[in-house]
């Protein structure tokens, strides 16, 4: 209903079904419901986000990268990429900060640098040293493996640029 909202201009309308959800469902969380709309396959322009501007999914990705549930970090990225939106770097690093941080999130970590690879997203020098200062908890030569990938597709990218 939300979604339907947005599509037909009545913002107020949607902020106040979400007001409500939220007083009504502790549980409810907006974010969760836009990722599960992402994984059952709406696409992002069904849900006006072209309307959204870019330092506001900015501010959104960086307060939900710090703050957010952990085990969702990766499904909104995905989400605010999908909108046309480019990751910076920053944002990259405090989700893979996280990550590091909660030994137990490896997989994510992983799976976050996986899916950057594909997207053509490479990690900073920064953020790459505190990747490898760290790889003896995520394997070492998995990790070397990942960003061997990122620095050889970032370097074919620059070549066909030139």
């Amino acid at each position: 209903m939300i979604s339907a909202f947005c599509r037909g201009g009545c913002f107020e309308e949607a902020k106040q079904l979400a007001g409500d959800f939220e007083a009504k469902y502790d549980k409810y969380d907006v974010v969760l419901l836009m990722v599960d709309m992402h994984r059952k396959g709406h696409q992002p322009e069904e849900d006006n986000s072209d309307s959204i501007s870019h330092p506001d999914i900015k501010k959104f990705a960086s307060a939900f990268v710090r703050l957010g549930n952990i085990n969702l970090v990766n499904d909104v990225m995905k989400a605010i990429h999908a909108t046309g939106y480019r990751i910076d770097q920053g944002i990259f690093h405090i989700a893979i900060a996280r990550y590091i941080a909660e030994r137990e999130k490896k997989e994510l970590l992983l799976k976050l640098l996986e899916w950057m690879t594909g997207q053509g997203y490479v990690v900073d020098s920064s953020t790459r040293n505190l990747i490898l200062k760290n790889s003896h908890l995520f394997g070492r030569q998995l990790i070397a493996d990942i960003l061997s990938k990122q620095h050889m597709k970032s370097k074919s990218s620059r070549t066909l640029k030139e």
